[in-house]
């Protein structure tokens, strides 16, 4: 009910939503009162007669049971504690569980790839689990990071999350490799696959936890950066000079009004540069991650430098945006879950005023695709895809307000819905490495925007919406997480 709903209707209209979830905070205290009576008359029971087997039955199911709820929450000493339980009570039934051991089965196009496995953070030595087509192998449970090794293509990250007892399997159809020349220069492929959505209650607007497919995709290791976009904005030029100059970077661009831009207008025949020193005084870099631009610059941008390459470049959708930047275990960062300001650019990860910095600085700040080059990735700068004429899907941080797990930094299971006013969104974005490149002739071809990466703007009323686009493969039926 509550997903059919929407957040505006009338209060008339959620009567019954809030009548029920009355009742049901109401009943969460007798809830735990009732599980607490529970246990206490079987560890009565057990206290007479220690084997009973019922009793201890029933206790290694209720503790397993709490067990899954803590895991599944990433409550570590809940689960533990009902870890505990479960094997103090259990007469071998929940064993092979607790254990956890699921299998992998995967096939690959071309048939033949060597498979190794590592477990992802810490990255551990690398075992070969065989060559594709792989079937039932056993794999224990845990977050892995696969790479596909075929000759005439190039290495295929392929992030597989294995939970408790789980069997991942890649799918009738079987994971295309790609070689240099189809996947281009400066792109990474993300393999077709399910990855873990949303779920994390403490990030700001969190999407619902779900296990989507997401078809296959090349997507740009670097953003877009300010010369890149210097560029679009003198390809305007030259034949509208007028659109040139309200697409340059600025401090607000709404429905209602837009202006306040950091750059100067040319002379006539001129073309626009780079600032050393924007109109407020403050410094620029060629190489900072575009920002200060509006949704609708963003697929300006796209549409330009689709003409300018003869490529289709789009910007990513939401589930394509997290999966690059989030792999396929629903962590809360791109690294994990917990947090350190050296690994992103935000407020406290350098001395001194805090600012965008240049792409790709920070070496360290790479999502699961690319884990092989470090064992730390970042969170991702803003992605946005219209999902109406008037509405885009917008994922940026350090938004006014927002509850983000750390300062500034980007849960990546949050998501917002706005209008495209540039000041929507707050001051700060983040790095991350992935947009797509040329593929295959024949093939959709969805575009390079800006990708990635570093940046926290130096001023709060600068909005921040990096550029991210994908070159997407041929898409397939929906799938979810395989079971």
């Amino acid at each position: 009910m509550d997903d059919v709903i929407e957040p505006w209707a009338p209060l008339e209209d959620k009567r019954e939503l809030l009548s029920v979830l009355q009742r049901l905070t109401a009943l969460q205290p007798r809830r735990v009162r009732l599980f607490g009576e529970v246990l206490a008359a079987c560890e009565q029971a057990l206290s007479q007669d220690p084997g009973n087997p019922a009793a201890r039955a029933f206790l290694a199911q209720v503790h397993y049971a709490r067990f899954e709820e803590a895991e599944a929450a990433r409550a570590e000493e809940d689960r533990l504690y009902h870890e505990d339980r479960v094997r103090a009570y259990d007469d071998g039934t929940f064993a092979p569980l607790l254990r956890g051991t699921g299998a992998l089965t995967l096939r690959t196009d071309p048939p033949g790839a060597e498979v190794s496995a590592a477990l992802l953070w810490p990255l551990v030595e690398r075992r070969v689990l065989g060559t594709t087509p792989l079937v039932g192998v056993p794999l224990e449970q845990g977050s892995y990071l696969l790479t596909l090794r075929s000759p005439g293509k190039r290495d295929t990250r392929y992030p597989v999350f294995i939970p408790r007892g789980r069997h991942w399997d890649s799918g009738q159809e079987p994971v295309p490799l790609y070689s240099d020349a189809e996947i281009g220069e400066g792109m990474v492929h993300v393999p077709p696959g399910p990855f873990v959505c949303g779920g994390d209650p403490a990030a700001q607007e969190s999407l619902p936890r779900s296990e989507p497919w997401v078809d296959g995709f090349f997507v740009a290791v670097l953003p877009v950066t300010m010369q890149d976009y210097c560029e679009f904005v003198n390809g305007l030029q030259a034949h509208d000079p007028e659109e040139a100059w309200s697409r340059v970077p600025r401090q607000e661009s709404g429905l209602k009004s837009a202006g306040g831009q950091y750059w100067d207008r040319p002379g006539p025949g001129e073309p626009y540069t780079v600032p050393e020193v924007d109109r407020d005084g403050d410094h620029w870099d060629p190489l900072w991650p575009v920002s200060a631009v509006s949704w609708e610059d963003a697929v300006a941008y796209t549409v330009w430098r689709s003409k300018r390459d003869g490529v289709g470049w789009l910007l990513p959708s939401e589930q394509e945006w997290e999966k690059a930047a989030r792999g396929s275990d629903g962590r809360i960062f791109l690294w994990g879950d917990g947090f350190d300001p050296m690994l992103c650019n935000m407020r406290a990860s350098r001395p001194g005023r805090p600012q965008p910095a240049l792409v790709g600085a920070f070496v360290n700040d790479t999502p699961p695709t690319e884990y092989e080059t470090s064992q730390a990735a970042c969170g991702t700068g803003a992605a946005m895809r219209a999902t109406a004429a008037t509405r885009s899907v917008v994922r940026s941080g350090a938004a006014p307000g927002s509850r983000w797990r750390a300062p500034a930094a980007l849960p990546t299971a949050s998501a917002t819905n706005r209008g495209s006013s540039a000041r929507a969104m707050g001051s700060g974005s983040h790095d991350a490495r992935l947009p797509a490149s040329p593929g295959t002739p024949g093939r959709p071809r969805f575009a390079p925007g800006p990708g990635v990466g570093p940046s926290n703007l130096p001023i709060a009323r600068r909005c921040t919406r990096e550029i991210h686009a994908v070159h997407a493969i041929p898409r397939r039926a929906g799938r979810t997480m395989p079971r």
